[in-house]
């Protein structure tokens, strides 16, 4: 009776080596291909139907050399304008209050006339106690220490009723006076007031300071020579109303004394060139 034949592995044999069959990865080979074609289907199926635009090539612009040669050519330079001459304005053309010529004509006339009625040999001195102030602006206990004592005189002079001190002192500035009653806020075209300053300083520069209108225009001016040397009357009948300024030197060679006279326009009780006579009159009273 034969040995039962068995299989290598039980009988301690080594097994020979196991065929590699083709058929076995052929399943698997098919499987890998067809998820691969999935993929590429699901990939291609997400992309837009058409490219965007900023993937698109641009088109190529065509450029004759005529117009290349026209890119590159210097423009013609630009012809420059001619300045033309700004005439320069007058005073009337700037500030509507400046005095026209039918006003300064006017002005004229009354600075001509009332030339012709000033005093002549009006001789005034500044008091030696002014001196200290050197060209300062005073300190006194009260405004008025430093002004002449006029108006009862101014009263007397211009028919009566009564005037009053109303601020200011002197040197370096001037004292202003006004009828009776003083109506702080009365309206500019209604006021009248007289003033009587002194400014120390050279005499000739003093005296030849223009003085200036309503409107910002210098003002007329007459010399005078015969009320005293180097007089000069000068004034406005502008929109603001007449007022009349004299200037004179001082005796003593200290300074220059002004003295003047201001009316609004409405105002009709008391003529400025009048009040400017009355001025005159009392400084001399007390400073002649």
């Amino acid at each position: 009776m034969s040995r039962e034949q068995l299989p290598a592995t039980l009988a301690g044999l080594e097994a020979p080596p196991a065929r590699r069959s083709r058929l076995r990865w052929t399943p698997v080979a098919l499987l890998a291909g067809a998820a691969l074609l999935l993929l590429v289907q699901v990939v291609y199926s997400a992309l837009p139907a058409q490219p965007p635009a900023i993937l698109a090539a641009a088109p190529v612009v065509a450029t004759s050399s005529a117009s290349s040669t026209a890119a590159h050519r210097t423009p013609a330079p630009t012809p420059t304008p001619t300045p033309t001459a700004t005439p320069t304005p007058t005073p009337t053309d700037t500030n509507p209050l400046a005095m026209t010529p039918e006003q300064r004509d006017r002005t004229r006339a009354e600075l001509e006339d009332l030339g012709a009625h000033l005093p002549t040999g009006v001789s005034l001195r500044a008091p030696a106690a002014w001196a200290r102030w050197a060209g300062a602006t005073p300190s006194y206990a009260r405004d008025i220490d430093g002004c002449p004592h006029i108006a009862a005189r101014m009263a007397k002079s211009l028919g009566g009723g009564r005037w009053t001190y109303v601020f200011g002192t002197m040197p370096q500035s001037g004292c202003t006076w006004v009828p009776v009653p003083w109506i702080p806020n009365q309206p500019t075209a209604q006021r009248f007031f007289v003033t009587v300053e002194f400014e120390q300083g050279p005499v000739q520069s003093l005296l030849t300071r223009p003085t200036y209108c309503a409107g910002g225009d210098i003002s007329p001016a007459l010399d005078v020579p015969d009320v005293a040397p180097g007089a000069v009357l000068s004034g406005c009948d502008d929109a603001n109303g007449p007022n009349f300024q004299l200037s004179l030197p001082d005796a003593g060679g200290t300074g220059v004394w002004f003295l003047g006279a201001s009316s609004g326009i409405d105002q009709t009780r008391y003529a400025p060139e009048d009040a400017l006579l009355a001025v005159v009159d009392a400084a001399r009273a007390v400073y002649g």
